[in-house]
């Protein structure tokens, strides 16, 4: 040791030990519990929009099994299905016994797309006689049926239905 030298009773430097990312901050439990509340409120949410829409789906399901049917029976088959799908998406209006060409302007005015366009003048014969001519609009019936199933809205002001 020299005792002129002031640089020899320095010592070495110490650093302070690293800073712990455990036990988190309470910013970060907050940060924490206020993401998994939302994921939770998202999570119900889907949840009750998939149980919603549960008619939706078993209405195209059984709509698939309809359009492998033949003559009259899909067409009492399809506007069953229609009336059943309506009355689960409706529950407050009575569309139970409506006659089928206020049924179809009912399903018309529910839905924005253009959808039973050409619907035939004998629908009220074809639905209830014995042995009736389907006409080739079977088609365009499912196809029009499956759009509204789709696309109909869920809530619907009465104001704008036809009288039921």
């Amino acid at each position: 040791m020299n005792p002129t030298d002031p640089l020899a009773n320095l010592r070495d430097i110490h650093l302070p030990e690293a800073i712990s990312w455990w036990p988190l901050a309470p910013g970060w439990w907050f940060l924490i519990a206020l993401v998994s509340a939302i994921l939770i409120y998202g999570l119900m949410l889907l949840i009750k929009r998939y149980q919603k829409r549960l008619y939706r789906r078993q209405a195209i399901r059984h709509l698939r099994e309809i359009e492998n049917l033949q003559g009259q029976h899909q067409l009492v088959e399809l506007f069953a299905l229609l009336k059943r799908t309506a009355i689960s998406a409706y529950p407050d209006l009575s569309l139970a016994n409506l006659s089928p060409k206020a049924f179809i302007e009912f399903l018309k005015t529910t839905c924005k797309k253009p959808i039973f366009q050409h619907m035939p003048d004998n629908l009220d014969t074809m639905l209830y006689a014995e042995q009736a001519q389907i006409t080739p609009t079977a088609k365009d019936l499912c196809s029009s049926a499956r759009l509204w199933i789709k696309r109909h809205p869920k809530n619907v002001h009465c104001e704008s239905l036809p009288p039921c």
